[in-house]
């Protein structure tokens, strides 16, 4: 007679998780949470109120963009032409050109702003915009009137510049093709950051519940008092109050 060994250990002790463990462990994660409702609660208006605070502390931005067309100006040779660089490097590098010093120094003298180039330079981007000619520039700021001025002052001082440079390199053309009308706010408002605080609060507040459950050693009920002692309970003497 031979007997067949299984190449896995056996535990005797426990054996597989049965169905009815599964269910047990999840009516005593429900009556944690159940029996902690106002720990979980607190936490997540705690976490709310922080995040609207935060929120509302800010102060509002707004960004104005424009976009800028760089091509070649009709019946000019430019005397370097075994060197010209292709249409889509002149695009980035004249995105480079527009996010520079001389042209928020530029912009500053034509607004009058009471503000210094680097400011200026800090909020300012340009972007070449993938597969085409243009350009998209971007303008920051807190008041939405001065951010669609400054953006369509850079993209008119960054056009009359390129027009003007030395006439070796008179035959690129930038051309301020969409002006900017208005100034969007930057941000997606209170929901975002709000629901995330909820969010957080949930898990924070579940994480405190357990720790608030696994400190208390007090019992609750007849049940508990059988599953800590493992003595069947005949009977519970009431409390009276006068």
């Amino acid at each position: 007679m031979q007997l067949k060994m299984s190449d896995e250990p056996v535990n005797r002790l426990s054996g597989p998780p049965r169905e009815e463990d599964e269910i047990v462990s999840l009516k005593a994660f429900l009556q944690v949470i159940f029996k902690r409702w106002w720990v979980l609660l607190a936490v997540m208006i705690l976490f709310a109120g922080i995040a609207l605070g935060s929120s509302l502390m800010q102060t509002q931005q707004y960004t104005a963009s424009i976009k800028v067309l760089i091509g070649q100006k009709g019946g000019t040779e430019p005397t370097y032409a075994p060197s010209l660089p292709s249409l889509d490097q002149l695009t980035f590098t004249m995105a480079e050109a527009v996010d520079s010093r001389p042209i928020a120094e530029a912009v500053v003298r034509e607004l009058d702003l009471k503000m210094s180039p680097d400011y200026v330079l800090a909020n300012l981007s340009a972007t070449p915009v993938e597969g085409t000619q243009f350009i998209e520039v971007s303008y920051v700021d807190t008041n939405p009137d001065r951010a669609r001025k400054v953006i369509n002052a850079v993209g008119s001082t960054f056009s009359n510049e390129v027009s003007e440079i030395s006439p070796s390199t008179n035959y690129v053309a930038a051309t301020l093709w969409e002006p900017a009308t208005y100034a969007a706010p930057v941000g997606s408002g209170l929901l975002q950051p709000i629901m995330l605080a909820l969010v957080m609060g949930v898990i924070v507040g579940t994480g405190l519940a357990f720790v608030l459950e696994a400190l208390d050693d007090s019992w609750h009920s007849p049940e508990e008092l059988e599953q800590i002692s493992g003595v069947p309970t005949f009977g519970v003497v009431p409390t009276f109050r006068l």
